[in-house]
C-alpha cells in the first residue's frame, strides 16, 4: 500500500469561497426546502423522540431503545444528540429533523474537502454536487432516524483512516476507532468500519518479511467473505443485488436507467483501475481505504440480506465519489472532451430531477398524524380506550411510538395499543385488552382497501389516507 506523505489540514483557500458558497446553497436548499410542511414522521422517529424526551426529563441511560430483536438495544449516542435540538424547539419533532438535515449539509462539505484534497479541485466539486443533488440522499437527509447521519460518519472515517495510514500517527487511529464506535450506535452495519480499521492495523503492524503471507491472508479473508455470501443463499444474494441496483438508481438518476447504467460502467472502470494499480503496488492510501470501505460494507450488506435501505446508508456517497474519481482515474475523460462535458450536463439534469422530486413527494407528515391523534381523542370521548392497528400502518409491536409521542405532546396519558393481523383462518394473531370494561376500541386503517380486507364497513372518520372507527366492546 504505497502512498505519498501529504500534509493533512482542514482549510479552504480564499478562491474556494465561491465554490463552497454554491455547494452550500445547493445542499441547504435540497435538505431544508419545505422541511417544516413536509416533515415525515414515522414510528422509528417516534421511538427516537420518546428516548430523547426521557433524557431531557432526567432519565439518563447507557442503552438506547430495544430493537426488533428482543433483548438487543441500540446505543444511546443518537438520542443524546437528538435531545439538544429537541430542547431548543420545545419538543417539536422539527428540531431533530433539522439536525439530520444539517448532517446532510455537513456531509456534502466534507465530501468536497475529501475529493479536493486527494484527487483535485474538479473531483471535489463533482463529488460534492453529485451528492448534494442526489434525490435519495436528499430524501434520507430529511428523515430524523438513527441511520440518517451514517454517510457523514462514513466520510469522516475515510478521512481519518487515510490520515492515519499516511502519517502513521496513533492519534488518527484512535479518532478512526472512535468514529467507528459512534457509527455502530447509529446502525449495526457500521461494524464494517471498525473491522476495516482493525484490518488496517494488523496489515500495518505485520512484519514486512511476511509480505507474501499477508497477501495469502488477504486472499483467505476474501474467500471466507465470498463463502459466507454464497452460503447465505444465492437467491437472497440475487435479491440483495437487485435491491442495491434499485437504491443505486435512486441515488443517481431515478427514472432514467440508462444514466444509472452509465454510472455503473464508470464504477466498473474505476474498480478495474484500482485493481491494476494494486497489482502494480502503486495503489495510494486514499484509494486503498476507499476500496476496503466498499468491499466490507457491501459484503456486510449481502451477508445480512435486505432488511431495509439503512443497511446501505454507509454507501450512499459512493455514486458521487465514483463520478468525481472518473475525472482523474479514467484516461478516457482526459482524451475526450465531449465525455468530460457530460458530467456537468448530468449534474444540471440532476438539479432539475431533484427539484421535481421535492415538489412531487407528498409524504404522510407530522401534521397528518397530529390530525389523526386529534380525531382519536375526540372519538375516545374521555373514556378509556385502546388503539387497534390494522393493515400496514405498523410492522412490529412498538409501531405506535409516533402516536404515543403526539398524544404526550397533547397532554394525553399513554394508551394501550395492539395490532390484529389476518391469518389464513382470519384469526386474531394477538390482542392486548384493557382492564377497564367497557373498552372503547379505536381502529386505524391505512386505507379503505385495508378496511374492506377486514370486513369493516364503517362508519369511518377519514383523516387524509387514514380511516378511523370507534366502537365500544363489553368484556
Amino acid at each position: 500500500m504505497a502512498g505519498r506523505q501529504t500534509k493533512f489540514h482542514l482549510s479552504f483557500q480564499p478562491l474556494d469561497l465561491l465554490v463552497v458558497s454554491i455547494i452550500l446553497s445547493v445542499s441547504v436548499f435540497g435538505r431544508f426546502y419545505l422541511l417544516a410542511s413536509k416533515l415525515i414522521f414515522s414510528p422509528d422517529q417516534g421511538r427516537a423522540l420518546l428516548a430523547a424526551r426521557n433524557i431531557l426529563q432526567g432519565h439518563f441511560t447507557w442503552l438506547g431503545p430495544e430493537t426488533s430483536i428482543s433483548g438487543f438495544h441500540l446505543g444511546p449516542f443518537y438520542y443524546y444528540l437528538s435531545a439538544i435540538p429537541l430542547w431548543f424547539t420545545r419538543y417539536d419533532p422539527l428540531g431533530p429533523a433539522a439536525m439530520t438535515a444539517l448532517f446532510g449539509v455537513a456531509t456534502v462539505l466534507l465530501l468536497y474537502w475529501y475529493g479536493k484534497h486527494y484527487w483535485g479541485h474538479a473531483s471535489g466539486i463533482v463529488i460534492a454536487l453529485a451528492y448534494a443533488l442526489s434525490p435519495h440522499a436528499i430524501w434520507q437527509s430529511r428523515i430524523a432516524i438513527e441511520p440518517a447521519p451514517l454517510p457523514f460518519f462514513a466520510i469522516l472515517w475515510l478521512i481519518l483512516t487515510t490520515a492515519w495510514l499516511q502519517k502513521n500517527d496513533a492519534r488518527w487511529l484512535m479518532a478512526s476507532v472512535f468514529v467507528s464506535l459512534l457509527a455502530i450506535q447509529l446502525n449495526f452495519s457500521a461494524i464494517a468500519l471498525l473491522l476495516a480499521t482493525v484490518a488496517f492495523w494488523g496489515w500495518q503492524n505485520f512484519p514486512s518479511r511476511w509480505f507474501a503471507w499477508r497477501r495469502r491472508v488477504l486472499i483467505l479473508v476474501l474467500s471466507i467473505i465470498l463463502g459466507l455470501i454464497i452460503g447465505h443463499g444465492l437467491a437472497r444474494d440475487i435479491t440483495s443485488a437487485s435491491y442495491f441496483w434499485r437504491i443505486w438508481q435512486q441515488l443517481t438518476f431515478p427514472g432514467m436507467s440508462l444514466v444509472s447504467l452509465f454510472w455503473l460502467v464508470l464504477f466498473e472502470l474505476t474498480a478495474w483501475n484500482f485493481f491494476v494499480n494494486w497489482k502494480r503496488k502503486t495503489l495510494k492510501y486514499p484509494e486503498t481505504v476507499l476500496s476496503v470501505w466498499f468491499l466490507l460494507s457491501m459484503a456486510g450488506f449481502l451477508t445480512k440480506y435486505v432488511s431495509g435501505e439503512h443497511s446501505l446508508a454507509l454507501l450512499f456517497p459512493l455514486p458521487a465519489i465514483i463520478l468525481g474519481l472518473s475525472l482523474t482515474k479514467l484516461q478516457i475523460f482526459s482524451r475526450n472532451m465531449y465525455l468530460w462535458a457530460s458530467i456537468p450536463m448530468i449534474l444540471l439534469l440532476m438539479g432539475f430531477q431533484s427539484l421535481r422530486f421535492l415538489e412531487a413527494q407528498q409524504p404522510v407528515t407530522v401534521f397528518d398524524h397530529r390530525q389523526v391523534v386529534k380525531e382519536v381523542i375526540e372519538l375516545a370521548q374521555n373514556e378509556p380506550y385502546e388503539l387497534i392497528y390494522r393493515g400496514h400502518l405498523d410492522v412490529y409491536e412498538a409501531a405506535d411510538d409516533h402516536y404515543q409521542y403526539l398524544l404526550w405532546q397533547m397532554g394525553q396519558p399513554p394508551v394501550k395499543a395492539s395490532r390484529i393481523d389476518a391469518q389464513p383462518q382470519h384469526a386474531e394473531k394477538w390482542l392486548v385488552f384493557s382492564s377497564v370494561a367497557p373498552v372503547r376500541r379505536i381502529y386505524l386503517y391505512s386505507s379503505l382497501r385495508e378496511a374492506q380486507r377486514y370486513h369493516d364497513a364503517g362508519p369511518f372518520v377519514t383523516v387524509g389516507q387514514t380511516l378511523l372507527r370507534s366502537k365500544t366492546i363489553e368484556q
